[in-house]
């Protein structure tokens, strides 16, 4: 699901990142929810979230970001919300 220049990384547990290389903010969505839908494909529960270096200002900023977007998303699948996976 992931683009060939993208970098893949276990973070640690069952925490991983995407790092999507020159992806332009408009195709981040559509990134995103490929991966989801492998994801979900695979029989794999997963909490996603996204965020642009360009808007964040850094990487370790967009890092947070994303991060606190995945929390969210969690929080929101736990609770039996309707989640949509744009960060």
């Amino acid at each position: 699901a992931a683009r060939r220049e993208d970098v893949l990384a276990r973070l640690g547990g069952d925490e991983f990142a995407c790092l999507s290389v020159g992806c332009l903010p408009e195709h981040a969505n559509a990134v995103l929810k490929r991966l989801s839908q492998a994801l979900q494909k695979a029989s794999v529960p997963a909490s996603l979230g996204h965020a642009m270096r360009d808007l964040a200002g850094s990487i370790p900023g967009a890092f947070q970001e994303a991060d606190q977007a995945m929390y969210a998303h969690k929080r929101a699948r736990k609770s039996g919300k309707t989640v949509q996976t744009n960060g």
